[in-house]
C-alpha cells in the first residue's frame, strides 16, 4: 500500500518529513505512527492505516514533498503470510515428532536485500557488518550500517535467526534489491557445516 504526503490544509500544497519513526522492514500496527511532518501551518505525527511491513522508504529526512507524492510503501500482506509460515512450521513439527523423531526441525531461509533508501537511491555500500556467519541475531537487532548518496543507516534484521550466509563484504557498492546475506530461522543442521567453513578458511 503506497503511503502518501497528507494535505493538512485547504492551502498547503507540500511539507516536510521532519523524522521517520519506522525503518525499513519495521513491523507495522494499524493507528501506529509512521513518521512526522512539517507545514507552513502544522508539525503532525502520520499513523499508519494499515497494518505490515515497511517495504520502502521514498523520501529522506529534511526532504520536502508535494502533498499527495507517495513517501513509503506498506506491504499489508506480509504479516499474514509470516504467520502461515509459522503455522505450517509448527505442524510440520508436530508431525515429525509423532512419527519418529528422526528429522530435523524445518526451518525458512530468509533473504536480506540491499533496502532503498530514497526515491532516487539506487544503490548502497555495506560500511560494517555487526554479526559474522553462525552469530545469532534477533529480530530489530542491526545487522550491518549502509552508506548512500543521501544517508547513512544501519539494517535491522526483519526476523530472529542465525546468519547462514553473508554475499557482500564490507565497502563493496551493490545496487538497491540485491541479496546481501541470509539468515536461517530454523533449528536444523544447516548451520553448523556453515561454522566449520568459516574457521577452515580462518585456518588456511
Amino acid at each position: 500500500m503506497d503511503i502518501i504526503m497528507p494535505k493538512m490544509g485547504e492551502s498547503i500544497n507540500e511539507g516536510t518529513i521532519i523524522k521517520w519513526h519506522k525503518s525499513v522492514g519495521d513491523t507495522i500496527k494499524m493507528d501506529e505512527i509512521i513518521f512526522e511532518i512539517s507545514t507552513d501551518k502544522v508539525d503532525t505525527e502520520i499513523p499508519s492505516p494499515v497494518q505490515g511491513v515497511l517495504k520502502e522508504i521514498k523520501f529522506n529526512e529534511g526532504e520536502t514533498v508535494e502533498v499527495g507524492t507517495v513517501v513509503a510503501v506498506i506491504d499489508s500482506n506480509a504479516e499474514v503470510v509470516e504467520e502461515a509460515d509459522v503455522t505450517i512450521t509448527e505442524s510440520s513439527k508436530e508431525k515429525d515428532t509423532s512419527e519418529d523423531q528422526k528429522t530435523n526441525t524445518p526451518g525458512d531461509m530468509i533473504e536480506i536485500e540491499m533496502p532503498k533508501m530514497g526515491e532516487s537511491v539506487m544503490e548502497g555500500t555495506i560500511i560494517k557488518w555487526y554479526k559474522r556467519v553462525g552469530d545469532k541475531v534477533g529480530r530489530d537487532e542491526a545487522l550491518f550500517e549502509i552508506s548512500t548518496d543521501k544517508v547513512d543507516t544501519e539494517v535491522p534484521s526483519p526476523v530472529e535467526g542465525v546468519i547462514a550466509e553473508i554475499l557482500i563484504g564490507e565497502q563493496e557498492t551493490v545496487d538497491v534489491g540485491t541479496i546481501v546475506a541470509k539468515i536461517f530461522t530454523g533449528k536444523g543442521t544447516v548451520i553448523p557445516p556453515s561454522k566449520e567453513i568459516v574457521k577452515d578458511e580462518q585456518t588456511e
